[in-house]
């Protein structure tokens, strides 16, 4: 009995010695994470990262097109710096327009010390900065609008216009002795929508082509939609393609896959009908797409990044068009040899002509 005494004694001490050194250990381990969380704000303090956040339109990703082309530009900037420690790229994806403009907001009123960037990758994202008077210059932290054709004091902006490519594809699609042409866009309300649609309908015209606003087909009627509804484009091509077009010009973002997907399965139809493609080379997607109208963001993204790292200084706000190192007229392997180029290739003066008229451009 009394060696079952000593037994219990020596455990119960053992028990509060283990208590004793854990309760040392969590003593020691607050102290360190209070000294590690001291040397953290010295190091903020002397912080000489760049970190560059870029914003994609809500549930761009995806789209093969306008931010599938900034997302592959931002991951060659990321191989470009993964062995750099005084660069960080971050990429955000959000799902709704309310998520992205959390995202803005919360960029906003971060508080740190190192220089930082945001990118914002769509026009109707950039409108939030016309709303909101609380986004003016802050120290070590600046914005860049893409896609915007506006200026917008204190942030600098980069504007690919498509004027001059797109009039280019109405003339192009001529070479195909198109007679009937149609559009379908978007919606009514976006300004780069509107911009493409116009060129296109002039440069048909110009071949001496006929097309009229009972030509033109919308997606949404309301602002920031109609860019992700390939099936309802899908579907609104059966009774388009049933009043006799012979090509479909289409400014919709994403929802261009559903017309490309529709394409896929006339094969075997009586009337040819050819399109092409917007924003990134579509001629993967269809046979039917013989020349495709690229914004090269990805280029252009690159470029400024990597200036911005380097110190160097900026114009706040920039145009490019037409024969610009961000801006290509593609066409199609399969109508390479096509007269196309023969066609084309002599009127790129006066693409440009026109194209410098539009948006008032001095040469």
């Amino acid at each position: 009995m009394l060696a079952l005494q000593q037994r219990i004694n020596h455990h119960a001490a053992q028990r509060r010695a283990s208590v004793l050194w854990l309760c040392c250990f969590l003593f020691v381990g607050l102290l360190l994470t209070a000294c590690q969380k001291e040397e953290k704000t010295d190091e903020s303090i002397n912080d000489d990262r760049n970190v560059v956040t870029v914003l994609l339109s809500p549930n761009g990703l995806g789209d093969r097109g306008y931010n599938d082309n900034i997302y592959e530009g931002v991951c060659r900037l990321k191989e470009t710096y993964a062995d750099s420690d005084n660069v960080v790229i971050i990429i955000q994806t959000p799902h709704s327009d309310e998520e992205a403009m959390s995202v803005i907001e919360s960029w906003m009123n971060e508080k740190t010390t190192h220089r930082r960037l945001l990118i914002v990758g769509g026009s109707d994202m950039s409108d939030w900065f016309d709303t909101h008077d609380n986004w003016g210059p802050r120290d070590n932290a600046e914005i860049l609008l893409l896609d915007s054709p506006v200026r917008r004091e204190g942030t600098y902006g980069r504007y690919i216009s498509q004027y001059g490519a797109c009039y280019m594809a109405g003339i192009a699609s001529h070479c195909f002795l198109i007679e009937k042409a149609a559009v379908v866009r978007a919606n009514p309300y976006d300004k780069n929508v509107q911009e493409a649609m116009t060129a296109f309908m002039e440069g048909f015209r110009y071949k001496g082509g006929v097309i009229g606003d009972d030509d033109v087909y919308t997606l949404a009627d309301s602002p920031y939609a109609g860019y992700d509804m390939p099936d309802s484009l899908h579907r609104m091509c059966y009774p388009i393609s049933e009043k006799g077009y012979q090509f479909i010009f289409p400014v919709c973002g994403g929802s261009a896959q559903g017309l490309y997907s529709f394409l896929r399965g006339r094969h075997h139809a009586l009337t040819y009908i050819y399109t092409c493609g917007i924003d990134a080379d579509q001629q993967d997607y269809s046979t039917n797409v013989v020349f495709s109208v690229v914004k090269l963001y990805d280029y252009l993204i690159e470029d400024f990044v990597s200036q911005w790292i380097n110190g160097e200084q900026q114009e706040e706000f920039k145009i490019y068009g037409f024969c610009t190192p961000y801006v290509a007229f593609i066409i199609a392997d399969i109508f390479y040899y096509s007269d196309i180029g023969l066609e084309t290739n002599p009127l790129i003066p006066h693409v440009t002509e026109v194209e410098n008229a539009y948006l008032n451009i001095e040469e």
